[in-house]
């Protein structure tokens, strides 16, 4: 058997005080993701006890299958589900998913395994792709769950750095060698802001990804020159910073599609979460337990027929000490088969244990140095801006961002009036969008905007932003041009290219006016394009 890929976290609810069971929760998401495509459901309920299920069939016609095994002690509960299918002649690949519960410390580990049955010890196989299982998404997308890897926060979102000032801190942060691998791309086309999509998306626990305007990505480089993001491209970032890691030319990435991107990076990451992760030791942790209370039950039943000189029920009594002792035995060597393909890799992932607390303390600095301005500020507020949801009322969304740019970035009535009335399919894309407009506005009216020149290409170049000042039909129209607000009157043909070359319902704009006066953009309108559709 060859692993492939693992994540493991820990799961805790998101809001401490909010009665949320996090083991029933990951129950529901296994049972979910067991039943895609099932005519009968199968229950969280059902996943308390072993059982087995043939799934949806596989790629070659051939049938999924599932079984399942659990333990349960007073201190602990576990069950393990393993999903085998055939995706070559004589090769299978298993997804191996724990769910456990240690002495109040819920967790999931996911891991993918490949064997072969073909003869012959060195015969190659060929190359197999690994995909995040969509168990990990599920739970990285349920708001009522916050996960972690040792300590550091994980979600299926990237990181942005809003400005420079947060650049300094980040480098530092780059420098410690106890934290996972961090994804680094310079957002200046719509094909970068994709690809870290995806990757955030569909790597998640594998590496962080931080998206980089150009500004910040000079910054960073003028700071750490041998972690340097080539212009428009992407940087993977060791742990080690200063070994060095694969690079994504923009020429790639605009050439490439974002999930053989993703497949890239995950080649070079999986293979290490194999070998870093290896051991499922909340599983063989629970089993321990499960067989140290039946070898006590057992104990004591020997005690009670040798008092009662019961022959027969003492014979019966033994033997069953006998089948667990056997049952322990068989559990040890599988666990020292794993142990003994490379003795160096257990003397190095023991060093690992030992300096665990020290792991756990990176992405809580990332996560405070990143997305707190301050250490004396309580909350910021880009921190806590809310997404936007298609269709429905953004006025929160606008108000977050007005006080994240304290004023820099202003919404009319107008603006929340046109995102209601759509239903845009890629709302966190227009959010992306506004929220680099929003830097836009606080990099050229609060801080050092550098040599601006061509509006056009200074909001390009610094912010990754494809923005128009020019419309003829547009400029034309009194009614498509002028709008009112605080009792003035404001020209909002510039407008921010969100997508193009898309369908209909797809042309997203932002169209905002630059009120030089009042050093701020009133933006007027977050939705489709203005005419023509």
């Amino acid at each position: 058997m060859h692993l492939l890929y693992v994540t493991e976290f820990e799961v805790l609810p998101s809001e401490p005080e909010s009665g949320t069971n996090p083991l029933l929760r990951l129950l529901e998401h296994a049972a979910r993701w067991l039943g895609r495509g099932l005519d009968g459901a199968i229950s969280a309920d059902s996943l308390t006890r072993d059982g087995t299920a043939t799934l949806s069939v596989a790629v070659d016609g051939t049938p999924r299958v599932a079984q399942w095994s659990t333990v349960a002690t007073d201190s602990a509960r576990a069950v393990l589900i393993e999903v085998s299918q055939n995706v070559a002649q004589a090769v299978q690949l298993t997804t191996r998913v724990t769910i456990g519960d240690l002495d109040g410390t819920v967790s999931i580990r996911v891991g993918i395994s490949r064997e072969s049955s073909q003869g012959g010890a060195l015969t190659p196989i060929g190359f197999t792709s690994v995909f995040q299982p969509g168990i990990i998404g599920a739970i990285a997308r349920d708001r009522e769950l916050r996960l972690e890897t040792g300590h550091q926060g994980v979600s299926d979102r990237y990181l942005q750095l809003p400005s420079a000032s947060f650049v300094d801190g980040f480098a530092e942060i780059l420098d410690s060698p106890k934290r996972l691998p961090v994804l680094l791309v310079n957002t200046s086309t719509q094909a970068a802001w994709d690809f870290a999509r995806e990757a955030a998306r569909r790597l998640i626990g594998l590496v962080r990804v931080v998206t980089l305007a150009n500004y910040t990505r000079w910054r960073l480089a003028s700071l750490r020159p041998h972690i340097e993001v080539p212009p428009g491209g992407a940087r993977l970032v060791w742990s080690d910073s200063h070994v060095p890691g694969p690079t994504w030319s923009e020429e790639r990435i605009l050439s490439t599609s974002t999930d053989e991107l993703r497949g890239a990076v995950m080649r070079v990451v999986a293979p290490l979460s194999a070998l870093y992760r290896g051991s499922d030791a909340v599983w063989r942790e629970a089993r321990r337990r499960a067989q140290r209370v039946e070898a006590d039950r057992l104990a004591e039943r020997v005690a009670e027929a040798q008092s009662a000189a019961d022959q027969s029920e003492l014979i019966a009594a033994l033997q069953n000490q006998v089948n667990g002792l056997i049952e322990e035995r068989n559990d040890f060597e599988r666990l020292a088969n794993e142990y003994a393909v490379d003795a160096d890799s257990l003397r190095d992932r023991a060093e690992r244990v030992d300096t665990a607390e020290a792991d756990a303390k990176y992405w809580r600095d990332l996560y405070f140095q990143t997305q707190s301005a301050t250490q004396e500020t309580d909350v910021d507020p880009w921190t806590v801006i809310v997404p936007l949801v298609s269709g429905v009322d953004p006025s929160e969304t606008f108000r977050s961002i007005e006080a994240a740019t304290e004023g820099r970035v202003v919404f009319t009535p107008a603006a929340a009036s046109s995102w209601s009335k759509i239903n845009y399919p890629e709302p966190e894309d227009m959010h992306d969008k506004l929220l680099a407009l929003a830097n836009a506005a606080v990099d050229l009216y609060g801080g050092d905007p550098g040599n601006i020149g061509r509006i056009d290409d200074w909001f390009k170049q610094r912010h990754g932003l494809n923005i128009s000042t020019a419309d003829d039909t547009i400029q034309k129209n009194k009614s498509l041009r002028w709008f009112e607000f605080d009792g003035r009157s404001y020209d909002q043909t510039p407008h921010v290219k969100v997508r193009d070359a898309v369908k209909p319902n797809q042309v997203g704009r932002i169209h905002f006016a630059m009120d030089s006066d009042n050093k701020r953009f009133v933006i007027n309108h977050v939705a489709l394009k203005l005419y023509g559709i």
